[in-house]
């Protein structure tokens, strides 16, 4: 699961968004853990979850035939964060809807983190995120 972590700083140029940006200081293996834990306690297997090869992972929720909506994409990237010296290393997760409904993605995200992640992903140490 390392391969997801990429090296480049793309965190030097995209805003930061508050609400999907956190850092962390586990492998992503935790956070596939997770994923899957909550997929098969809470979504009862409706999520649908693979790893794309040195990219992300992929989360799909299919809509359901009455709702009529796109389905739900969202893609967990991994950064490596330039951490001062002396500094445990850290990860920072960010999770981009790419297709589906914004307040079901939120509903969703807000329940992921207060069943199973709410240890995994911690704040943002840098000061200067604007």
């Amino acid at each position: 699961m390392l391969d997801l972590v990429k090296e480049t700083s793309v965190l030097d140029i995209c805003k930061f968004n508050d609400m999907t940006d956190y850092d962390m200081d586990v492998v992503p293996g935790v956070i596939w853990d997770d994923l899957n834990t909550f997929n098969s306690e809470h979504q009862d297997g409706a999520l649908q979850i693979e790893k794309i090869e040195n990219k992300c992972i992929k989360l799909t929720l299919p809509s359901s035939t009455e709702e009529g909506n796109s389905d739900l994409v969202v893609k967990v990237k991994f950064f490596k964060v330039n951490t001062e010296e002396g500094q445990a290393p850290r990860t920072r997760v960010r999770f981009v809807r790419k297709r589906g409904d914004l307040d079901k993605w939120y509903s969703m995200f807000k329940d992921m983190k207060d069943a199973i992640m709410d240890d995994v992903l911690l704040a943002p140490k840098q000061a200067d995120l604007e």
